[in-house]
């Protein structure tokens, strides 16, 4: 096992990102291919023509007006039909007042945190440098 640490960035210079070197998504695929097939007798045929069917049914389906249903078109899942609510203008207005106001606050705070940490780094770094 100690020789993992030397293997590992290794195989991640050479390999690169690990999704290209995986077979999973390629095999889920194939496996939706798989699920396709309709002549057992003749089964590479039969993959081949249900991705020539997907492949040809995606490439039309960009042609249909936009009212027909189609896959590409389905309404979300979790789509409800609901509409938006907006809170109404006095609330907005109020809103809109609360985040300048938080802005504000927040810059402070922010200006205060930088000053801090660079006089603690600075401070750090001379401490360091005395020890040496």
């Amino acid at each position: 096992m100690e020789h993992l640490p030397i293997h590992l960035p290794y195989e991640a210079r050479v390999g690169g990102p690990v999704q290209y070197r995986w077979m999973y998504p390629f095999e889920r695929f194939i496996r939706t291919l798989k699920d396709k097939v309709t002549n057992t007798a003749a089964i590479e045929g039969s993959i081949c023509e249900a991705y020539l069917v997907e492949e040809t049914s995606t490439f039309a389906s960009y042609y249909y007006p936009p009212d027909v249903p189609c896959r590409r078109t389905r309404v979300p899942r979790n789509d409800d039909g609901g509409e938006n609510c907006s809170i109404g203008p006095p609330y907005e207005e109020q809103r809109r007042k609360n985040m300048e106001e938080n802005a504000k606050r927040m810059m402070d705070l922010n200006i205060r945190h930088l000053s801090q940490s660079l006089q603690n780094s600075s401070s750090s770094k001379v401490n360091e440098l005395n020890n040496d």
